[in-house]
C-alpha cells in the first residue's frame, strides 16, 4: 500500500488517539482506519496492522504503540488534516521511553482534546 493513500486514509477516515488500556493497564497509542473493503484493510497488516471485524459488515486495521510510532513516523510528513495529532503521539512514545515512571497519559490526551477544540482535527 502506497504510504500517502494510507495518510489520506488516516486523515479521512482514521483515528489517532491516545487511551487507558485496562488490558495493559497502560496509557497507548492508537491508529486505526475502518473500512468496508477487507482487501484494502488486509494490504495494512504489510505495514504491521492487526484486523478487527466490526459488527457493522466493516473492518479495521489498527496499530498500537510500538507499530503506531514507526507508522506515525513513516506517515508523518504526508498527513495534512491529523499531522498535529501525530506528533503529539510521537511526543507522548518518545517522553514514555525516557521517563517510564511517568503517568505522562493523561496529560497527552488532555493536548489531544485540547488541539481538537481548537479546531486543529477535522475527523476523529
Amino acid at each position: 500500500m502506497d504510504l500517502i493513500y494510507l495518510a489520506a486514509l488516516i486523515d479521512t477516515v482514521g483515528t489517532i488517539k491516545i487511551e487507558y488500556s485496562k488490558l495493559f493497564q497502560d496509557w497507548i497509542v492508537l491508529v486505526w482506519i475502518t473500512h468496508p473493503s477487507f482487501p484494502l484493510i488486509q494490504d495494512c497488516q504489510k505495514l504491521g496492522a492487526y484486523i478487527v471485524q466490526l459488527k457493522n459488515k466493516m473492518y479495521r486495521a489498527k496499530w498500537r504503540n510500538a507499530k503506531a510510532y514507526r507508522l506515525l513516523l513513516d506517515l508523518r510528513h504526508h498527513l495534512k488534516l491529523k499531522r498535529d495529532q501525530a506528533d503529539i503521539c510521537l511526543e507522548y512514545l518518545m517522553q514514555k521511553e525516557q521517563n517510564p515512571d511517568k503517568n505522562l497519559g493523561p496529560i497527552y490526551q488532555l493536548k489531544l482534546r485540547q488541539l481538537k477544540k481548537q479546531g486543529g482535527v477535522y475527523a476523529v
